[in-house]
């Protein structure tokens, strides 16, 4: 057993990152975010289509998808449905997405 009950990875970059977490045993929530792409950190950069940042695509299957589209408040309002949705999750819910 852990020292911790959960973990927070904010940032993987290729599937079989998530593979080797998921052989591990742990009950794994996937979220994934889609905003414009002219609000990538890359965009119109020589980085922007390196392999770290193109390997997950937005149609892998995840626990969770949130369109970031609207203003702050919307996302903020997402934020806590995301967070009422990790427990659902945890409990055995099925994928949402929020837009």
């Amino acid at each position: 057993r852990s020292l911790v009950d959960n973990y927070i990875i904010d940032d993987w970059r290729f599937p079989n990152e998530l593979d080797v977490i998921r052989r591990t045993g742990h009950r794994i929530i996937t979220i994934r975010m889609i905003r414009p792409v002219e609000f990538h950190s890359l965009y119109g950069t020589p980085f922007y289509d390196d392999i770290s940042e193109i390997s997950l695509t937005d149609d892998m299957e995840y626990n969770t998808v949130i369109y970031n589209i609207g203003n702050l408040e919307e996302l903020r309002k997402m934020a806590r449905y995301l967070l009422q949705h990790i427990k659902e999750v945890k409990d055995g819910a099925n994928a949402t997405t929020f837009a």
